[in-house]
């Protein structure tokens, strides 16, 4: 069985060998060496431009359903986004999310739930890998069904319009087909629920056995991807939270560093603007969501040298800002060198009246098509180690109090490797699962003074 070398197992290797001053060269490739270093002060010393309780670092699905989670459960929130406009990769994915024992399939006869989805993921993602620890495995598992119908009824309330056309799967002769009529088989415009996105037979299943637990987002204007509908009720619900109060945000900043006090507690970050470095205070605690570092051929030359060749088509803005950060205060890391190759040339097509409301990493058309070139990646795995609890663990096993994470930030994931992908929504949902579950808990953080 393969072993995953963390950062905590590689630290703890170099001890056994006694070799201190060989540790100290070969620890600088799992140095950020960037401008990412923690400051640790008393917080009466800090001059502090902002303050919040909850402050998330990143507007994507994992940033946005914690701003979310946070704010219904009383929390005042900001997000901060590197980006102009907010989406994250989410935003422009092909736009499914991956749910057990949801109402979709329920209504369409689908029979599902957590117990089966978690023993699909466990076999398909830690078959002879270890790339995910049972337990995030469970908790993702046993939340994702509530998850997809948490986004499918924002959608109504906030959109006013259906998230999912079941009546799309009935004309396509059920949801339990894996090759959808009339779209190339991904299900977006010839169906609401299918199993694509994975080699099922590798696994010993057939396709015609393959449960359906994509669920697509249905595009009004009939586009070939619907990630922006499938966005669209997060960035709704949270407009009306900032017209509320409860929720404000700011674009073009971004997370630099964390603020630690002297017992290790992150009270805030150094973000940085156009206008130069700011400090926000965050009383209850810290969003990790910044969309992992696909974009950074530093970080590639560093963790995971095989991917130099690639480049991203997912967010130019994911150039591991957040996993610099989160390093510097002892964070551990896991999985870095996982990422999943893109080979061939393919075309992208939204619906165009999305153009300039969510984030784009490539020039779209006014019809709404974007060329992604070949030799092209999704994301890159790696990053740090949560718990169940969604909170981010140093190289000891230990929270790093007030620090949260989710999306992929978060090494300890369950992406797979190419070939034993769970299948099409599971990154959407798995940011859910812990961005939800992370709002949930620093809303209830108890506030640093």
């Amino acid at each position: 069985m393969k072993e995953q070398l963390s950062r905590r197992t590689f630290i703890k290797s170099l001890a056994m060998l006694g070799a201190t001053a060989a540790g100290a060269g070969a620890l600088a490739g799992c140095s950020s060496n960037s401008s990412a270093s923690a400051t640790t002060e008393p917080a009466s010393g800090i001059t502090w431009d902002r303050e919040t309780e909850v402050l998330v670092c990143g507007y994507g699905a994992a940033g946005a359903s914690c701003a979310i989670e946070a704010a219904d459960n009383g929390a005042k929130v900001l997000i901060i986004e590197k980006a102009e406009l907010p989406g994250g990769s989410m935003a422009r994915c092909g736009g499914a999310i991956m749910g057990a024992g949801t109402k979709v399939q329920q209504e369409l006869g689908v029979e599902d739930d957590a117990d089966a989805l978690y023993n699909w993921v466990k076999t398909c993602v830690n078959q002879n890998y270890e790339l995910c620890p049972d337990d995030i495995i469970r908790t993702y598992a046993e939340h994702s069904g509530e998850n997809v119908n948490w986004l499918q009824q924002m959608c109504t309330d906030y959109c006013g319009r259906d998230l999912f056309e079941l009546g799309m799967a009935v004309e396509n002769e059920g949801a339990q087909g894996n090759e959808a009529t009339g779209d190339g088989g991904n299900g977006v415009t010839a169906g609401c629920l299918n199993a694509v996105g994975c080699e099922y037979d590798k696994f010993g299943i057939s396709k015609a056995e393959a449960v359906a637990r994509s669920h697509w987002a249905h595009s009004e204007g009939n586009a070939a991807n619907s990630g922006p509908e499938l966005f669209e009720p997060l960035y709704e619900n949270i407009n009306g939270k900032i017209k509320d109060g409860v929720i404000s945000a700011e674009f073009k900043t971004a997370l630099s560093k964390f603020i630690t006090d002297e017992d290790g507690t992150v009270i805030g970050v150094v973000a940085t603007t156009d206008s130069g470095s700011i400090n926000i205070k965050a009383t209850k605690g810290v969003m990790l969501a910044t969309g992992g570092y696909c974009a950074s051929d530093d970080m590639k030359m560093k963790f995971c040298q095989e991917a130099l060749p690639y480049t991203t088509y997912m967010c130019y803005d994911c150039e591991g800002d957040g996993i610099n950060a989160a390093m510097s205060i002892g964070a551990d890391l896991y999985n870095m060198c996982n990422f999943y190759p893109i080979e061939v040339a393919q075309v992208y097509q939204y619906d165009p009246q999305y153009n300039d409301v969510f984030n784009s990493w490539l020039n779209m058309d006014d019809e709404g098509y974007m060329e992604v070139p070949a030799m092209n990646m999704a994301e890159c795995h790696g990053g740090v180690r949560i718990n169940t609890d969604a909170q981010v663990l140093d190289i000891n096993g230990n929270p790093i109090p007030h620090l949260y994470a989710s999306g992929n930030d978060v090494g300890t994931n369950i992406f797979g490797i190419p070939g034993n992908y769970p299948g099409c929504g599971c990154y959407v949902s798995f940011a859910f699962a812990y961005g939800r579950i992370a709002g949930q808990k620093l809303a209830a953080e108890t506030a640093a003074e």
